[in-house]
């Protein structure tokens, strides 16, 4: 297994664990794993993301890196989407969650990409 592959299993790893952990800290810790339960179609994104994650760990796990760097990208424009529109820039509100899908992200579309 090389190098690129190993990192964008790493990322796959931080994506789905930033699934589960709190993505925004306010009165209450929601994590996005929470968020998929609310209701009157509220959780349809979190659905969303937490399928393109998903999808993200097989296209790396099968090699097929095209895929997984679209993947990848879609989730880190989700993230930059949630700390950069929803929590207004205030970079308190952000929970671990989102710090690690970020990096995960970040991650997976510089190094989804076939080993030399």
């Amino acid at each position: 297994m090389g190098r690129n592959k190993t990192i964008s299993l790493l990322a796959a790893a931080l994506l789905i664990i930033g699934l589960f952990l709190p993505y925004v800290k306010a009165i209450i810790n929601v994590s996005l794993f929470e968020a998929m339960s609310l209701p009157m179609g509220m959780g349809t994104l979190p659905i969303i993301i937490g399928i393109v994650v998903l999808l993200y760990a097989v296209f790396t796990f099968i090699n097929k890196p095209l895929g997984a760097r679209i993947m990848a990208i879609i989730v880190l424009l989700y993230v930059l989407y949630g700390i950069i529109g929803a929590a207004g820039f205030s970079l308190s509100l952000v929970g671990i969650g989102a710090w690690l899908m970020l990096i995960g992200s970040l991650l997976g579309a510089l190094f989804s990409k076939a080993d030399a």
